[in-house]
C-alpha cells in the first residue's frame, strides 16, 4: 500500500497554492494556504514562484491591435466562412463557373437514357383469333359495367343531390334575399 508522506503535495492542493497566488481562492482556502507554507518550504517555493507571475501579469497593459493586423483577421476569417463546401456551391460551380462540364454531362445523361429507351424494344405479342375476340368481349363487358355505374350516378346526382338538397336550400335562400331587397325598397319608396 502506498501512503502519501504528510510533506507531499496532492494535485487537489497545488491547484489550492496557485488559486491562492492568483488571488482567486476563497478566505478560507488562502488561510489553509498560509498555513502549508509556512510549515513546508515545498509549497512556499511553488506560492513563490506562481504569485511572481500572476505580478508580472498583473503589470501587462493592454495595447493597441494595429489596424492591418484586424484587417487581415477579418479578411481571411470571411473569406474562409464565404469559401464553406457545400452543396450549393458545388452545383453553381459545376453549371455556372464550368458550363462547358455541365452541358458534357447533361448531353452523357440524355444520350444514356435515349440509347437505354431505343435498345428495350417493346415484345411484341401475338394473339390468336379467338383470343381477340374474347378479349374484346370482355372490354365491351367491362365499359358495360362502368357505363350502369356513371349512368345511376349521373341520375342519384340530378334528382337526390342537385334537386332536394342544393336546389330547395338555395331557392328559399335566394328568395329570403330578394324579400329583404324588396322590402328596402318599398321602404325608400
Amino acid at each position: 500500500m502506498n501512503r502519501k508522506k504528510p510533506f507531499e503535495i496532492t494535485e487537489g492542493m497545488k491547484n489550492k497554492i496557485i488559486s491562492a497566488a492568483y488571488k482567486d481562492a476563497s478566505w478560507l482556502n488562502r488561510i489553509l494556504v498560509w498555513r502549508l507554507i509556512s510549515k513546508n518550504k515545498e509549497a512556499k517555493s511553488i506560492f513563490d514562484s506562481y504569485r511572481a507571475t500572476a505580478n508580472e501579469i498583473a503589470k501587462l497593459t493592454e495595447e493597441e491591435c494595429p489596424g492591418f493586423i484586424v484587417d487581415s483577421a477579418k479578411e481571411k476569417t470571411i473569406a474562409a466562412k464565404a469559401n464553406t463546401p457545400g452543396f450549393l456551391n458545388d452545383f453553381y460551380t459545376i453549371v455556372f463557373v464550368r458550363p462547358v462540364v455541365s452541358l458534357a454531362v447533361v448531353i452523357v445523361v440524355i444520350s444514356a437514357i435515349t440509347f437505354g429507351i431505343i435498345r428495350n424494344k417493346t415484345v411484341e405479342y401475338e394473339f390468336t383469333e379467338a383470343e381477340v375476340i374474347e378479349g374484346d368481349k370482355q372490354a365491351q363487358q367491362a365499359l358495360a359495367i362502368v357505363g350502369n355505374i356513371f349512368e345511376q350516378t349521373r341520375s342519384t346526382l340530378e334528382e337526390d343531390v342537385f334537386g332536394n338538397k342544393v336546389s330547395r336550400p338555395l331557392n328559399k335562400g335566394l328568395g329570403i334575399i330578394n324579400n329583404l331587397f324588396e322590402g328596402e325598397n318599398n321602404e325608400i319608396n
